[in-house]
C-alpha cells in the first residue's frame, strides 16, 4: 500500500438531497501532510483518522480528535504505542458501541503484509491495552485492510474487509462469519485450527 506524499486533507460538508454541499477543510487536517480515512463515533463527537504528520511513531499513525459541548474539536493527539508502531497503521474503524477500535497495520505481530488488529477502548475512547492481531482465518500472508460493519453489526459475529489474496486482481471484499462469541487467536503458521473449521471467510463476488 503506497500513500502519496502530497497534501491530502479531511473535508466536511452537509448532505442535502443526497448531495454534499459546502465542503470545508476539517479542523483535523494538517498543512503539507497526508490526513485521511476518518472514522467517527456514534454520537459524532470522536474522530479517529490516519496521518503522516511529524511527531508520530513512524510511517502513518492513527490519531484522535474529540468535540466538546461547544462544538469545538480538540487538537489531534496520537493514540500512542498501544495502537501505533514504527510501521504504517491504516483504515481505523470504531465499532461495538464505541468500545473497540479495529485497524490495519504492517507492524506488530503481523502474519505478513498488513493485518487487522483490535484494541479495546475506555469510556473516553482511548486505548486500554496493547492491540491484538485478529488472527486467522481473517489475516493471511497478504494484505487485509478497511474493516467495516453494518450499523447494526457487532465485530463478534460479522466483519467486512478488503484483501488482495489474489494479487493479480487487486483487492476483493471479504466477509467473516463468526459462530462464537470471541475473536480468533493469532496463528503463526498454515495449520488449520478447530476455530478455523468452525468459522469461515467468504469473498464477496
Amino acid at each position: 500500500v503506497e500513500l502519496s506524499n502530497s497534501d491530502y486533507n479531511i473535508y466536511k460538508g452537509k448532505i442535502k438531497d443526497n448531495v454534499i454541499e459546502k465542503c470545508l477543510n476539517s479542523e483535523q487536517s494538517s498543512l503539507g501532510f497526508w490526513d485521511g480515512q476518518p472514522s467517527i463515533s456514534i454520537d459524532g463527537n470522536t474522530m479517529y483518522f490516519v496521518s503522516d504528520r511529524p511527531g508520530g511513531f513512524g510511517g502513518t499513525d492513527i490519531y484522535i480528535s474529540q468535540r466538546d459541548y461547544l462544538g469545538i474539536w480538540s487538537r489531534p493527539q496520537n493514540l500512542g504505542p498501544f495502537v501505533n508502531t514504527p510501521c504504517d497503521e491504516l483504515t481505523p474503524l470504531i465499532c461495538d458501541n464505541d468500545k473497540l477500535l479495529i485497524f490495519s497495520s504492517s507492524g506488530g505481530e503481523s502474519a505478513g503484509g498488513y493485518d487487522l488488529f483490535k484494541c479495546p477502548l475506555s469510556y473516553n475512547r482511548r486505548p486500554i491495552k496493547k492491540s491484538e492481531n485478529l488472527g486467522r482465518p481473517i489475516n493471511t500472508f497478504y494484505d487485509e485492510l478497511s474493516p467495516s460493519l453494518p450499523s447494526w453489526g457487532n465485530s463478534d459475529t460479522l466483519l467486512y474487509y478488503a484483501s488482495n489474496q489474489n494479487p493479480d486482481k487487486g483487492f476483493d471484499i471479504f466477509v467473516f462469519h463468526q459462530k462464537r462469541d470471541f475473536l480468533p487467536k493469532f496463528v503463526v503458521n498454515d495449520s488449520i485450527s478447530k476455530f478455523e473449521k468452525e468459522n469461515y471467510t467468504d469473498k464477496i463476488d
